[in-house]
């Protein structure tokens, strides 16, 4: 996941220098925590998908007879369901704020606050070369 992998400390840093304004860190958290949100549900239906083939395929083998491709699949179904589970209670714990889902947003905090400070550093700079 790409997403997940987005230096989002330097993003917002260099949100912080085009617009230092509160409200606009504040909404780009919220476009965060929603695409973030969004990434899940596009992750889950893909496995929810593969979980309603694989079954098909465990059906029609079962009738063919073919007890090995059979056990087979319901081993790589099993799999899929231990993962879709992880990944609803991933997401509940995102809906709850649990620290190691929420760390995408700190770092846009710190990288947003590093912006902050860059600017007031650089205008204290101008004002003492007078």
């Amino acid at each position: 996941m790409g997403f997940l992998k987005e230096d989002y400390e330097s993003k917002a840093y260099h949100d912080a220098l085009t617009n230092p304004d509160k409200s606009y860190k504040e909404t780009n958290i919220v476009i965060i925590r929603s695409n973030l949100e969004v990434k899940f549900k596009q992750v889950m239906l893909k496995y929810e998908d593969m979980l309603r083939d694989i079954s098909f395929h465990i059906q029609s083998r079962t009738q063919a007879g073919l007890t090995d491709i059979v056990e087979l699949l319901k081993s790589k179904k099993e799999t899929y369901e231990k993962h879709l589970e992880e990944l609803k209670r991933m997401k509940q714990d995102l809906d709850n704020n649990e620290l190691y889902m929420t760390g995408i947003f700190k770092s846009y905090e710190v990288g947003f606050t590093r912006g902050l400070a860059s600017i007031s550093l650089h205008n204290l700079k101008i004002d003492n070369t007078f």
